[in-house]
C-alpha cells in the first residue's frame, strides 16, 4: 500500500508551533494548515475517524484546485497567530497527488493524543515545546485562555471534557481550582509537559531553541521520519532567526522553577 505522507503538529502552545508550520509549507508538495476551523468539532467526537476524513476531504479539494482556508500572510503561513489569527482562502499548488499534508492544532491535538495515534497509525506526530519561563511569559501576552489559564473554556481538553483519561481530568480540576494565576499558569505547562513526557514513545519532540536557531537541520530531521516525504526542497531560502527570549519577575521565575523543574530536565531544559 502506498501510504500518502501525513503529519500533525501540536505541542505546548507558543512554543513554535506556527513558525514550524512556515517553514514546511516553504517545501515543494508540502501543505501545512494551521488550525484548520473544520477539526474543532471533530476532535469533541467520539469519532475520531472523521479527523481521517478530513485530511482525505482537504487532499481530494487541492487535487482539483479547490478553494481552501488556511492562516496565510503574503502567501505564507502566518508564525505568530497573536499578531494575526485570521483564516484566509487560496488555492495551494503541488506537482504530485502523494503530497505531505498537514495540520495544526496545540491544545486540542495534544489532548487526544493517544486516540489520534490509533487513527493515524502512519502519521508522523510533531510537539513543539520551549523552556516553560519564556512559554509563560509568551502565554501573559496571548490568548486569555492561556493568560488566564482558563482550562475550564479551552475548545478541546477543557476540565469537564468527557473523553480525556481521568489522570487528564484530575490534573486539569487541579489547575480549575488554583486561584494564583502565576502558579495556574506553571500548573498548566508541567500539565502538558508532562502529558508530552506520557505518550513520548510516538511522538517526535521538537525543541522551539533549535527549531530557530538550526531550522534547515530540524526540518530535514522531521521530514527523514514522514513515510514518502517530499526532498527538502524550499520555495524560498530558509534562514536562521533568533530565541525571543522574555523577562519575568524574581517571584515568578522561582514558582515556575519550583513546579515545573522535574518535568523540565525531562525535556532537556536543565537551567530555567
Amino acid at each position: 500500500m502506498n501510504q500518502n505522507p501525513e503529519i500533525l503538529i501540536t505541542g505546548i502552545p507558543r512554543s513554535g508551533t506556527s513558525y514550524l508550520c512556515k517553514l514546511l509549507h516553504n517545501i515543494r508538495n508540502c501543505i501545512i494548515i494551521n488550525e484548520p476551523k473544520q477539526m474543532f468539532k471533530r476532535l469533541n467526537s467520539e469519532k475520531l475517524w472523521e479527523v481521517v476524513n478530513l485530511y482525505q476531504q482537504l487532499r481530494e479539494n487541492i487535487l482539483a484546485g479547490k478553494t481552501i482556508e488556511n492562516k496565510l500572510m503574503d502567501g505564507q503561513v502566518i508564525e505568530n497567530t497573536v499578531i494575526i489569527d485570521e483564516q484566509s482562502t487560496y488555492n495551494p499548488t503541488v506537482s504530485k497527488p502523494d503530497f505531505l499534508l498537514g495540520t495544526k492544532n496545540t491544545l486540542g491535538y495534544m489532548a487526544r493524543l493517544p486516540q489520534l495515534r490509533v487513527v493515524f497509525p502512519y502519521a508522523t506526530i510533531i510537539a513543539n515545546i520551549r523552556n516553560p519561563v519564556d512559554t509563560i511569559a509568551s502565554w501573559k501576552l496571548s490568548f486569555p485562555h492561556l493568560k488566564n489559564a482558563d482550562v475550564a473554556n479551552f475548545v478541546v481538553g477543557y476540565v469537564d471534557d468527557p473523553l480525556l483519561s481521568v489522570w487528564q481530568q484530575e490534573r486539569l480540576q487541579i489547575i480549575a481550582k488554583t486561584t494564583d494565576i502565576i502558579v495556574k499558569r506553571a500548573l498548566l505547562w508541567k500539565y502538558l509537559a508532562d502529558w508530552l513526557l506520557k505518550n513520548k514513545q510516538f511522538i517526535t519532540i521538537i525543541k522551539y531553541e533549535k527549531l530557530v536557531t538550526e531550522p534547515i537541520e530540524t526540518i530535514a530531521a522531521i521530514l527523514a521520519q514522514v513515510i514518502n516525504a517530499p526532498e527538502l526542497n524550499p520555495i524560498n531560502p530558509i534562514i536562521p532567526s533568533q530565541i525571543k527570549q522574555h523577562i519575568l519577575a524574581k517571584h515568578e521565575r522561582k514558582i515556575i522553577k519550583d513546579i515545573c523543574e522535574e518535568s523540565a530536565i525531562k525535556l532537556g531544559y536543565l537551567e530555567l
